[in-house]
């Protein structure tokens, strides 16, 4: 068994980041509770894996400004 890893998702993408969402996939990945923590702007959580980018854009809030 692989060991879990540390994943940190940065204030300039973590702003638009919905940590409801992303609990919410985590738990359908891996089919656990994983606790995602917030410090100073910073989400942080340990996982089987890192989270691909589409799996990340899949709980980014869209902030588009469409005219």
């Amino acid at each position: 068994m692989m060991p879990n890893v540390e994943s940190v998702i940065e204030p300039t993408l973590a702003r638009y980041i919905d940590a409801t969402k992303l609990e919410k996939l985590l738990k359908k990945i891996f089919n656990e509770d994983i606790a995602v923590y917030e410090k100073n702007g910073v989400f942080s959580f340990t996982a089987p894996r890192h989270l691909t980018e589409d799996e990340l854009d899949s709980v980014t809030e869209d902030t588009r400004v469409v005219e």
